[in-house]
């Protein structure tokens, strides 16, 4: 009876249409077709790998050595030849060689432990000449004359294996033939095409990689290990190298995904995506073309080692947002059933286990006795008995859109697939109870994808003592991730495995290791990430990534839920630091630039110095260890701002100058070696008993510089502990607009223009200060509503006065009061144009509202006119500002301040600033302008006037 024999006529008829592949592809055989490229495009490059580029010439030319050198030795045509895969130039030659020496190639990873590889040699019957000879060595030399043979095997590759070793599958050229005629085709391959190779040698997904390149004399463009290990890097990769095809693992693309989500990317040259070897979802598509510009399509593959890389395809439709992505429809000539436990074909809708059939199928294993368990013969329409292979996947025939297609429904046995590669448990699990000492183990895994291998085992062994020796056994991506050890496997009434219990026991391993706790801030968030992405209920400071349960795939978990967090690292850095605290340490967090920090960044230039007076029992390394405490504590001091966007970079040692020589001279060099590109933006010096601290102005004000004074004095023993810092990320600047911004701006803009062409002095580096002694009782009399709007009518009668003014442009600095001690530039400038007294006390009670941040008003509502805006107290040359301050808040009293800290720079100011100072003493200070002395002084006697004249 045949296996359609209790379907429907519908029924039978869908599983007819879905399988009418049958297709015949013209032209020359493999060989013959790679031998007419390489004659067609000699000067072409074939290979580029991460030891340089060969042409067709070159490559053939090393191939036909490879070949000829084969022959001499005695290598007969159908003999296995293994070859070394690594990402080199040479691997290729060989591999190529090998096939016209009419042999078949078995990659091994010359990293593989040793007792492997040497059973793949001896399971495989292979030759290992090539594994000690550079083709790059061999004399030139033709290559013989070996007869074609379309049935002759072409590769052997292995994959785990359920009896505990590996399984050699052999594959036809038949079938690599008809597989490549498909890729180029489908994927429109041309000779000027460049295809990214990801996946080793070792594993099948090269053969689809290798050959279509090869076919059409495009360049195979090899991707190099650490570019593959961080998705950021990898996507500036592509776009560099100019890769138009692209074929990887489901899991790796999903990666590339979040790091294009994080940094948009423009891949124009990328014109397919080849994706397989997990499941994935429309809406991760749909995200893929949202945040990446490229005109490439996304085709979805499946398909074991034993069809030849592939056996279906899916090209996804870029407008769907939801649902699973289905495996597709068969290849060319390939043929998929889905089958129940009878061997009868499935209705449309039922799931059953995959069978395939068809020209990509491989001649089986090995191991004859393997092959007889996973091929088989079975009539499954009237007329039509097929070869099949039982794949272990269940998936059931549905419509899609205008055709039928397969969709997957998961595994009948315990074989997962981890990062792409197929992984039989049971491989593992015979591993781990081989070594001495174990008495008993489990091997389960955890993550939805499968993302980590966990074994519980009885024993002795300690945990990296097992490793080291599964290590020696193992491939790295069949070695758990996560060793456990525990007294007794868990198992349920029934006799089966207690996974829950499993599960709990892994947890409390976690829990019971635990180290010191995290600190505060980076360590916290790491701690955090590492044990939502390992499953664990808490992780330590010290906790190793790696030694609970970690993987390359999981630390690309870790790099893009950091990330989302603000905190910058590389997969690299997960597996290279491999604890919490060492990850923290050299992690970069994204930092807020407040409104002040944004319009002072369109003029740069200029530092903020800090000159404290020291006891002289200071030892200069508990001062250094302070000060790398407080930039450590404060994101803004260790900014870096660059084409990577505002981040807070890691200090590994925070050095403090002892320069020799004037003060002045050592604030002068201490300036010039802060940066906000390439180095750190903070700097600090100990000179004659002083300590100074220089800061770009563009990252603080005042009153962040009075936090570090006030730290600096707690830190070493002189003062308390100041109040604990709000994050500047958690702080809501700005307020509503007030009604009128952008025409009252324009004014202001306006009269300030005025106000310089009427000062027609030359701007200098110079500064000009007069103390006008203490404030007349007029001033100190006047009620606290109106104290701000008297200075500031005072100011202008002066400057009217002075300058002839209508409108007077007036800046009056303040610092936002919901800084909440933060280091940050929290500064902003409140814009008054006044033309006579009233107007000062109208525009006060108008515009000073305390909750409204001016900068952020104006980024927000009228970014046009930033450029001319007043950042606070700081001004671009050949510009002028009026400005009243008024500043009573007392600095660090326990530590002596030869300087009062501000953010005011004369190096790059043009600017007339009426003051009050310590509560009641009155002082102007000019600078950037060459001024006589008298009129100077003429001014400030115009405000002091003012200031004492009639009370309101």
């Amino acid at each position: 009876m045949t296996a359609d024999a209790a379907l429907e006529p519908d029924e039978r008829a869908a599983w007819l249409a879905y399988n009418d592949t049958a297709e015949d592809f013209p032209g020359p055989h493999l060989l013959a077709r790679l031998d007419a490229v390489a004659r067609e495009h000699p000067d072409r490059p074939a290979v580029h790998a991460v030891d340089g580029v060969w042409t067709y010439r070159e490559l053939h030319r090393r191939a036909d050595a490879v070949a000829a050198f084969l022959a001499a030795r005695g290598v007969r045509p159908g003999s296995v030849v293994a070859i070394a895969a690594t990402r080199a130039l040479a691997p290729y030659a060989a591999l190529l060689g090998v096939l016209k020496a009419g042999c078949a190639y078995v990659p091994v990873n010359p990293d593989d432990p040793a007792d492997r590889v040497a059973f793949v040699l001896a399971d495989a019957g292979a030759t290992p000449l090539l594994l000690d000879t550079d083709p790059a060595s061999l004399p030139a030399a033709p290559a013989p004359d070996v007869p074609h043979e379309p049935d002759r095997v072409c590769y052997v590759i292995y994959t785990s294996g359920s009896t505990g070793r590996p399984k050699g599958v052999v594959m036809a050229e038949r079938a690599v033939d008809n597989l490549t005629h498909w890729v180029v085709r489908r994927h429109d391959v041309r000779p000027d095409d460049r295809l990214g190779q990801t996946a080793p040698l070792t594993f099948d997904p090269s053969v689809q990689q290798v050959f279509p390149a090869w076919a059409t004399g495009a360049c195979l463009v090899t991707v190099p290990d650490d570019v593959q290990r961080d998705p950021a890097a990898f996507l500036d990769w592509l776009r560099a190298e100019r890769v138009t095809h692209l074929d990887l693992v489901t899991s790796h693309w999903v990666h590339l995904l979040n790091a294009a989500e994080a940094r948009p990317a423009e891949l124009p040259d990328l014109r397919w995506i080849i994706i397989g070897g997990e499941t994935y979802y429309y809406h991760q598509t749909h995200r893929w073309h949202r945040v990446v510009s490229s005109p490439a399509r996304l085709n979805t593959i499946y398909g074991p080692t034993e069809a030849a890389v592939n056996a279906t395809e899916h090209l996804t439709e870029p407008d769907l947002d939801h649902g699973q992505v289905p495996i597709g429809v068969p290849l060319p000539n390939y043929r998929l059933y889905a089958l129940d436990d009878d061997g009868r074909l499935c209705p449309p809708g039922i799931t059953g286990e995959i069978h395939i059939a068809g020209a990509g199928l491989a001649r089986g294993y090995r191991s004859a006795e393997a092959t007889a368990k996973a091929f088989h013969e079975l009539e499954v329409h009237s007329g039509r008995t097929e070869r099949l292979y039982r794949t272990g996947d269940l998936a059931r025939l549905v419509r899609h859109a205008d055709r039928w297609a397969l969709e997957f429904q998961g595994r009948v046995d315990s074989q997962v697939k981890i990062s792409g590669y197929r992984v039989e448990l049971e491989e593992v699990d015979a591993a781990v109870k081989a070594v001495p000492g174990v008495r008993d183990a489990a091997v389960v895994v955890r993550g939805e994808p499968a993302e980590q291998l966990v074994c519980c085992y009885v024993g002795d062994v300690p945990p990296d003592r097992l490793r080291s020796r599964l290590t020696e056994r193992l491939p790295a991506y069949l070695v758990p991730h996560l060793l456990v050890p525990v007294e007794a496997l868990p198992f349920t009434r029934n006799g089966k495995m207690d996974t829950a219990e499993l599960a709990e026991l892994v947890r409390r391993f976690a829990r019971d290791s635990a180290g010191r706790a995290p600190r505060p801030g980076v360590e916290s968030v790491v701690a955090a990430v590492w044990a939502e992405v390992l499953d664990l209920p808490e992780v330590s400071a010290d906790a190793d990534f790696l030694g609970h349960g970690g993987s390359s795939l999981l630390a690309f978990r870790v790099v893009d839920r950091l990330r989302r967090r603000g905190i910058r690292v590389r997969p690299a850095d997960v597996l290279r630091e491999r604890t919490v605290a060492g990850l923290a340490a050299v992690a970069e967090e994204d930092l807020v630039l407040t409104p002040s920090t944004r319009l002072a960044l369109r003029r740069p230039g200029g530092n903020a110095t800090l000159d404290i007076g020291l006891p002289a029992d200071v030892p200069a390394e508990r001062v250094r260890a302070v000060l790398e405490d407080i930039v450590r504590r404060h994101p803004v001091l260790r900014a870096r701002i660059d084409d990577d966007g505002p981040r807070a970079v890691p200090v590994d040692r925070f050095e403090l100058h002892t320069p020799d020589g004037p003060v002045d001279d050592a604030k002068a060099r201490l300036a010039e070696s802060t940066d906000l590109t390439t180095g750190l933006p903070t700097a600090a010096a100990l000179v004659a008993g002083r300590l100074l601290v220089s800061i770009r102005h563009e990252l603080v004000d005042g009153a962040a510089l009075r936090r570090v004074a006030e730290e600096v004095a707690a830190g070493l023993g002189r003062a308390p502990r100041p109040r604990p810092v709000v994050p500047v990320a958690d702080q809501p600047l700005g307020g509503p607009a007030p009604d009128g911004l952008r025409g009252h701006l324009v004014r202001f803009l306006e009269a300030e223009k005025a106000a310089l062409a009427a000062l027609p002095r030359e701007h200098r580096d110079r500064v000009v200060e007069v103390d006008l002694g203490h404030a007349p009782d007029a001033l100190l009399d006047t009620p606290p509503t109106r104290w701000h709007a008297r200075l500031v009518a005072a100011a202008a009668t002066a400057a009217r006065s002075w300058l002839g003014l209508v409108d007077v442009p007036v800046g009056v600095p303040r610092h936002w009061p919901g800084a909440g001690g933060s280091v940050a530039n929290l500064a902003d400038v409140l814009p008054l144009v006044v033309a006579d007294d009233d107007e000062a006390d109208a525009q006060w009670r108008r515009f000073a509202d305390p909750a409204v941040h001016w900068g952020a008003a104006l980024l927000d509502a009228c970014p046009d006119l930033a450029d001319d805006w007043p950042a606070p107290r700081i001004a671009p040359q050949g510009s002028f500002r009026l400005v009243v301050t008024a500043d009573d808040e007392p600095l660090a009293p326990d530590l002596p301040l030869h300087e009062s800290p501000t953010a005011f720079d004369p190096a790059s100011a043009g600017a007339v600033e009426f003051a009050v100072v310590a509560g009641d003493r009155l002082r102007l200070h000019v600078t950037g302008w060459d001024l006589p002395a008298d009129e100077v002084k003429a001014v400030a006697a115009g405000w002091v006037e003012a200031l004492a004249g009639e009370r309101r």
